[in-house]
């Protein structure tokens, strides 16, 4: 099971999608639709593949079936969870930087991230315990 699949404990909150990826495709991106162009809004078809992209919709699932429990907090929940997230995963610094309307680019997206990631030397971390 995928992040974005991953349930709430059923004891916690009673929802209205049974994961991420149902609350992305079946209501978030019906509802808010935004005109990507490829030059300064971006947005990937296979969204799922991006790791950011995975963890910041999951984290506004997760919000959206709290604040929907209280009406009165979905335009605090707009403003502060949902423009926020999504003004950075359509930026053209965002994870899907790469991707057109109709195809993922993972290649290019890798090779940003492989540059990115240098393992620490030993000890250096030792000393902050």
């Amino acid at each position: 099971m995928s992040e974005f699949e991953e349930p709430f404990d059923e004891d916690e909150i009673d929802t209205v999608f049974p994961n991420a990826g149902e609350f992305v495709q079946s209501w978030l991106l019906p509802v808010f639709n935004r005109k990507a162009n490829g030059r300064d809004v971006f947005w990937c078809p296979e969204w799922w593949k991006h790791p950011e992209a995975v963890f910041r919709l999951t984290s506004l699932w997760r919000s959206w079936e709290v604040a929907r429990a209280e009406p009165a907090t979905m335009g605090s929940w707009t403003r502060d969870q949902l423009d926020y997230h999504l003004q950075i995963l359509m930026s053209s610094t965002g994870p899907f930087r790469y991707c057109s309307l109709t195809e993922h680019n993972s290649e290019r997206y890798q090779r940003d991230t492989a540059a990115l990631i240098k393992e620490p030397p030993p000890g250096v971390f030792d000393m902050l315990i």
